[in-house]
């Protein structure tokens, strides 16, 4: 037996090589369709109580009749899980057929589940009768009347469809009743019901939630949602049933836009709303046509362009998204900017390093430690220095910087600038070892740390102006960017923080701060200079707040996936991402206009940035607000 909001359902029980599986067939989802509901939108069953038998299936009205009854009253749906099912994952398969022939008990589930037992992945799986042939999707303005779905606008034809995400939302509501799991539900279908898949996966009637996942087999995708000027047809190069078109728009199509109508006006192109003729749902009127409203992510130079039913605005990177997008959640440290020395407090942090999805690292620089966090909590654990200000090999010096770790042995690497040392601390260690370091060797106030593919660590000299490598096999530093004299010329740096190489190893960006820029400089496989001077790839057209400058930049990382670089534009309070072969950077996080503040949406002299692993998310060190803050990419 089985509980739904409309009473309990007595099934069957069948025993397949040796595993019990359940059924239900004909469990009525909506009210039928028969009399003056017609040619009409299905509408939902009251709630009620009672006992009812599930055993007999049925089929719409068609030309073949497959020995089961056929019947304007069938939208019914067939349900089969295993014996004492409990919170499975469910399939909801939708038939195929043309349209016009089909039905859901056509389709035996009870070996599907038998399998799905044997092979210790237990489903519930779910078929669905819904209207055929002209029944089901016979459009004719005879039938407008009932407005429902978008825009209050009136119906006709594609009932079956309609049919179809009443189904799901039964099947949402009542699945649990039945051993299935409301979250985990999948659609698929094959030939007409692949098509209607994609159709489900695209219409904006169907609820967010009411599946999780899809399946199309066999059946054309067509999607005729474009702002081309021009159509086309292509043919995917897997699947020669597969079709994917792009209209043809003109502005002969929309010549009635701004003019006035009534509901009995008849333009398919365009829609009556309050007397006046205007764009469909999802579009905006550019140029004398209506045009697809943008999705999240894609460029945008005005909020029209975007998705208004999603509240999408052209948000200050130019793109279409969410307003959330532009605030900061807090991961480490106080949100309203208290430093603090104890789990939860920093003071200063100046680097971020993410060995993971759910791991990150933060230098807590004026509380001479680095930091370990796990996302989702904002209790750090010390993971290097213990708190006091020293040059022990259990301490770290005031302002300690850069950071890396690898991420087999989570060895952590530490730029000690004052005391003029690397520090590696193993793993759970409570003491570092100098890889590195001294005056006496020629180290001098180092910030940024890298370590390339063959362990070459490179360090950031500031007072020098230079970058330097060492290697293992090695006592000596070899000077690979810059060379100890300060200046401005595509040979030198002037004061270099923080570093970062690409996914190759073969190209290392430099904040080059005092000459607010960013300079890439080749290095070769084996991490020796190719090239004596680096190529200005941000910036470089002095300070200031213009998108084409940046003022005292901090850090710099490289996007794995696109080559973007991500730059900490600390004085103008903000992050900007540059492109490959940008002439000018937008603002990922923090003011345009170099606003500093403290709320989500603000920074105070940023420091420090990491990319997560999927690149879905920007880590940036709210230094002066002694915080770490995460932004989402899109």
């Amino acid at each position: 037996m089985a509980q739904t909001q409309q009473g309990v359902y007595i099934g069957r029980q069948v025993t397949i090589n040796g595993t019990n599986v359940n059924y239900w067939y004909g469990i009525p989802y909506a009210q039928q369709p028969v009399g003056n509901l017609r040619w009409m939108p299905p509408r939902d069953l009251a709630i009620s109580n009672g006992t009812k038998d599930a055993n007999i299936p049925n089929s719409c009205p068609q030309i073949y009749s497959f020995g089961v009854l056929r019947t304007e009253a069938c939208l019914t749906l067939n349900v089969h899980a295993p014996k004492n099912a409990n919170n499975l994952p469910v399939y909801v398969w939708i038939h195929g057929g043309g349209f016009y022939i089909g039905f859901g008990a056509q389709y035996d589930a009870t070996p599907f589940v038998s399998t799905s037992i044997i092979n210790s992945v237990p489903v519930v799986v779910v078929t669905i009768n819904y209207r055929l042939g002209l029944l089901g999707f016979l459009a004719d303005e005879a039938l407008y009347g009932e407005r429902t779905g978008i825009n209050n606008r009136s119906t006709t034809g594609n009932y079956g469809i309609l049919d179809q995400i009443m189904a799901l939302d039964w099947i949402k509501k009542n699945i649990a009743g039945f051993g299935g799991n409301p979250e985990q539900i999948t659609v698929g279908g094959e030939s007409a019901g692949g098509i209607t898949i994609t159709i489900l996966l695209t219409s904006p009637l169907v609820a967010n939630g009411t599946f999780q996942r899809a399946i199309v087999q066999s059946g054309k995708c067509q999607l005729f949602e474009s702002d081309m000027t021009t159509g086309q047809i292509n043919s995917s190069p897997l699947s020669r049933d597969s079709l994917v078109g792009i209209a043809q728009l003109s502005s002969d199509m929309y010549t009635d836009y701004g003019h006035p109508c009534s509901q009995d006006n008849n333009n398919i192109f365009l829609i009556c709303t309050n007397g006046t003729f205007q764009c469909p749902s999802r579009t905006f009127f550019q140029d004398s046509i209506c045009r697809r409203q943008k999705s999240q992510g894609e460029s945008c130079t005005s909020t029209i362009e975007c998705r208004t039913d999603l509240n999408y605005s052209c948000l200050q990177f130019f793109k279409c998204g969410p307003l959330s997008v532009l605030e900061g959640e807090t991961v480490a440290g106080y949100e309203n900017g208290t430093a603090g020395n104890d789990s939860i407090g920093l003071d200063t942090p100046l680097s971020v390093y993410i060995l993971s999805d759910n791991y990150f690292y933060v230098t807590d620089s004026n509380n001479a430690r680095v930091q370990h966090y796990s996302l989702g909590s904002k209790i750090g654990s010390r993971v290097a220095g213990d708190g006091t200000v020293g040059s022990g090999a259990s301490q770290l010096g005031k302002l300690a910087a850069g950071i890396y770790v690898n991420r087999k042995t989570q060895d952590l690497y530490i730029a000690d600038n004052a005391n003029q040392r690397v520090q590696l601390w193993p793993i759970n260690a409570t003491i570092g070892y100098t890889v590195f370091g001294s005056v006496s060797t020629g180290l001098n106030n180092i910030i940024g740390i890298r370590v390339d593919s063959l362990d070459n660590i490179y360090v950031s000299e500031y007072l020098k102006g230079r970058i330097v490598r060492w290697s293992s096999n090695t006592t000596n530093l070899t000077v690979v960017a810059g060379n100890g004299t300060s200046g401005s010329t595509a040979e030198l740096l002037n004061s270099p923080r923080q570093i970062d190489l690409d996914a190759s190893s073969q190209y290392l960006y430099i904040a080059d701060y005092n000459n607010h820029r960013i300079q890439m400089w080749h290095i070769s496989n084996n991490g020796s200079l190719t090239v004596g001077r680096g190529i200005t790839v941000a910036g470089g057209n002095g300070a200031g707040p213009e998108s084409s400058q940046l003022n005292y930049p901090r850090a710099v990382v490289v996007s794995y996936k696109n080559g973007a670089i991500y730059v900490s534009d600390s004085h103008n309070n903000r992050v900007q991402r540059w492109e490959m072969n940008a002439s000018y950077g937008v603002t990922i996080a923090g003011s345009p206009s170099g606003q500093s503040g403290s709320s989500a949406s603000l920074l105070f002299y940023p420091t420090g940035l990491a990319l997560d692993p999927n690149e879905t998310y920007l880590f940036v060190c709210d230094t002066g607000n002694n915080r770490v803050q995460r932004f989402r990419l899109i």
